[in-house]
């Protein structure tokens, strides 16, 4: 995409949110929409996986904490609702095991279960130190391999597979599920409208 069409579309975006806030002042975010998609997926029979991403590293991570009231009663409603809790791994968490454990055990304080997949920020992966970390730390499955630049399969395979350990010649415990394409990858990294977005998932 051009410079010029790049600013044009960044633009477009923020005379959007500002129309917004013109248009419905005092109303309720607008991404605060989680009963409305709950209800949807109903009608269509599915059910999501929700990644929650701790407070850690000041404007890098989240600015909330996963036991803040509004947090910890959406993420039971979505229990509720069927969906299943994941977490949304922190910055500093792909390269700390003990900030892994310490952000998994907020996690678990909330949702009860300690059986859960794992999406780390940014896509954010020390190979393999960061697969061995969730191996020990007793996760199910991840689903952080994938590209932030662009849509597709960085592993070269679109099914569920187990990564391997070289150092001890095994496969490790969890699954790894290929993540295909990120909202952000289409919008912010490469600029597409909705119809350009629908042609790249294709």
């Amino acid at each position: 995409m051009s410079s010029a069409k790049k600013k044009s579309y960044l633009l477009k975006e923020v005379f959007k949110i500002g129309a917004h806030i013109i248009s419905n002042p005092g109303k309720n975010d607008p991404y605060w929409n989680f009963s409305l998609l709950s209800d949807i997926e109903k009608k269509l029979g599915i059910r999501s996986a929700w990644f929650f991403l701790p407070e850690d590293q000041k404007h890098i991570d989240s600015y909330y904490k996963l036991t803040d009231k509004k947090i910890s009663e959406l993420i039971r409603f979505l229990m509720n609702e069927g969906h299943e809790i994941g977490l949304h791994g922190t910055v500093r968490s792909h390269h700390s095991f003990e900030s892994l454990v310490k952000i998994k055990k907020e996690l678990v304080s909330v949702t009860g279960q300690d059986s859960s997949g794992i999406r780390q920020h940014r896509l954010m992966w020390k190979h393999p130190d960061t697969a061995l970390f969730h191996e020990k730390a007793g996760f199910v499955y991840d689903t952080t391999l994938g590209f932030a630049g662009h849509e597709g399969f960085r592993n070269s395979y679109c099914h569920p597979f187990r990564l391997f350990d070289f150092e001890k010649e095994r496969m490790l415990s969890y699954w790894e599920i290929p993540l295909n394409v990120m909202e952000s990858t289409l919008f912010d990294y490469r600029y597409l409208d909705f119809g350009d977005a629908l042609k790249a998932i294709d």
